[in-house]
């Protein structure tokens, strides 16, 4: 739709159908289903059910290079998918983010590629920050493969929590690769993700770097993980995320969000900075109140996300 944004403004657009490039793109350049290339821009609220086909790197089903922009409250449905080999940097939001802030973001499309390949973000780059993202589509890859960002690069070493490249985001969609693979970021070497939940299932990784639930890499450091659970078994009959349960629903309307159990069960609201919002014991129906952003819902032993 856009090649090229600078300084600019983008809200409420859709995009569908099927989208596909097959030349070179300048280094500066990306390709996306709703803008190419975005610098110093705001991407509001939009969303990508199209599939799309690149030959170069730097593709993301909203954005493919984002250098300094925010992207948030965007989602992705639509396949990203590589034409040729040696393909990079592919996310279910954006391909490179250099810098930029994503935040509030879902993707539940198939992500595929070689190295840097994440449902989120394929690659984080120079300060670049997802947080409050949700990732249920799979992600397929060779190296840097992460349910929510393929890999992390900075020169400068982060020092604290409040600087983490990756927080409170959540991962149910399966996780696919060969080496540095796991549940939400597949590399993060020295970096620190915070308050992230991955109930994806990892496959693959090798004996020097084996797949992992959470970060790939050897030095990188996880800060106060809400519900964290590592979740890979060696031989799944395919990549799955969190199973449907008959005794229980979990809905948002209207600005809230619906429990429904057919038993006695107890429901704990957690916001995606860890904090309950509400713990107590139900049956039947009932709505909780709460402001908007991304929450899990768990009920007994089965967890649920909803966004408001």
């Amino acid at each position: 739709m856009f090649g090229h944004i600078e300084n600019a403004t983008i809200r409420e657009l859709k995009v569908a159908g099927n989208l596909s490039n097959l030349g070179d793109i300048t280094d500066e350049g990306g390709f996306g289903a709703l803008v190419g290339y975005a610098k110093n821009s705001t991407i509001t609220d939009c969303h990508n059910s199209a599939d799309i086909d690149c030959a170069y790197k730097c593709n993301g089903g909203i954005c493919g290079y984002s250098e300094g922009s925010t992207i948030q409250y965007c989602t992705n449905s639509g396949d990203v998918r590589a034409l040729q080999d040696n393909q990079d940097r592919k996310g279910g939001i954006c391909g490179l983010n250099y810098g930029g802030t994503i935040t509030y973001c879902s993707n539940s499309g198939h992500i595929s590629g070689d190295d840097g390949i994440g449902g989120i973000v394929g690659r984080n780059e120079e300060g670049g920050t997802t947080r409050s993202c949700i990732n249920s589509g799979v992600v397929e890859g060779d190296l840097y493969v992460g349910g929510i960002v393929g890999e992390i690069y900075s020169l400068t070493p982060l020092r604290s929590a409040q600087e983490a490249q990756i927080a409170y985001c959540y991962n149910e969609g399966g996780v696919i690769g060969n080496e540095y693979v796991a549940g939400i970021v597949g590399e993060a070497d020295g970096d620190i993700i915070e308050a992230c939940y991955n109930v994806g299932t990892v496959r693959g990784g090798s004996d020097e770097v084996p797949a992992a639930g959470i970060a790939g890499g050897e030095n990188g450091e996880i800060v106060a993980p809400v519900l964290a659970m590592e979740s890979y078994p060696d031989e799944p009959d395919k990549p799955t995320g969190i199973e449907d349960v008959e005794q229980a629903k979990v809905y948002t309307q209207e600005g809230g969000v619906y429990v429904q159990t057919t038993q006695p069960a107890e429901v704990i609201i957690v916001s995606m900075n860890g904090s309950i919002i509400k713990q107590e014991m139900q049956i039947g129906t009932k709505r909780y109140e709460l402001s908007r952003g991304i929450y899990v819902i768990c009920i007994d032993n089965q967890r649920y996300k909803v966004r408001i």
